[in-house]
């Protein structure tokens, strides 16, 4: 695994944590609009769990970490295609970052995310490139034949 590689997931998510704590207020509204009165504890939540997963990347060499990021993006990606099939922005990485909603290459974004994530589950050395390949067409598969994708629009 390169460094790049190791280092793509954990600065998007500290890059995403970052934004949403710049513009609370206004990403607090966007997350209620999107989930409901959920929203307002997640958007509370969120980037410190997403800051915390981000070193946990980049300091513990355990499988945990990407483990949890793995299904951290799973849940991103359900969020996402929510968002999409309700032509709502999705505030993923800030209110300003994607003022239409989400479409394809935002679940394609996170189909290398969720690659990334698997890839930390596993030791840096010796990481299977392949098995990642596999898992993100796999997830990609899923999200698509979920998301109608006649409803889903370029972004």
């Amino acid at each position: 695994v390169t460094g790049v590689q190791t280092c793509a997931l954990p600065i998007s998510l500290a890059v995403a944590a970052a934004v949403k704590l710049a513009d609370r207020g206004a990403v607090t509204a966007a997350t209620v609009a999107l989930l409901g009165a959920p929203g307002r504890f997640v958007a509370a939540v969120l980037p410190g769990a997403e800051a915390v997963l981000a070193v946990a990347l980049l300091a513990w060499w355990s499988p945990v970490p990407g483990l949890l990021a793995a299904l951290a993006l799973g849940v991103f990606t359900a969020v996402l295609v929510r968002a999409a099939r309700r032509g709502v922005p999705c505030p993923c990485f800030g209110v300003g970052a994607a003022p239409a909603p989400p479409g394809v290459r935002s679940v394609v974004r996170n189909g290398v995310l969720f690659a990334g994530a698997v890839l930390a589950t596993g030791s840096p050395v010796g990481a299977d490139p392949v098995v990642a390949a596999v898992l993100t067409v796999a997830l990609g598969g899923a999200v698509v034949v979920s998301s109608r994708p006649r409803q889903m629009r370029r972004s």
